[in-house]
């Protein structure tokens, strides 16, 4: 039995929302279950957490993407 796995996602921009990440992983290929961007009286505080469908799926995205930049944002790390 695969089981979700969550992993922590931060240094975004305040300007990258869950919809911005979710087509990022889409476009990516990337088999994303769910996104939460935590924030503060609706404002970012520029980190959030990445749902995957099994850990395997989790620790791919980190072994590919880890200190990447995200594409089509300002120079910031997706992990």
């Amino acid at each position: 039995m695969n089981r979700k796995s969550t992993v922590w996602i931060g240094d975004l921009d305040t300007n990258i929302d869950e919809d911005f990440l979710i087509e990022t992983f889409r476009i990516l290929g990337e088999p994303l279950c769910g996104v939460k961007i935590i924030r503060k009286n609706s404002e970012s505080l520029c980190y959030g957490f990445l749902e995957f469908p099994d850990e395997e799926s989790a620790q791919r995205v980190l072994h590919r993407y880890n200190g990447k930049l995200i594409p089509n944002s300002s120079p910031k790390l997706l992990f």
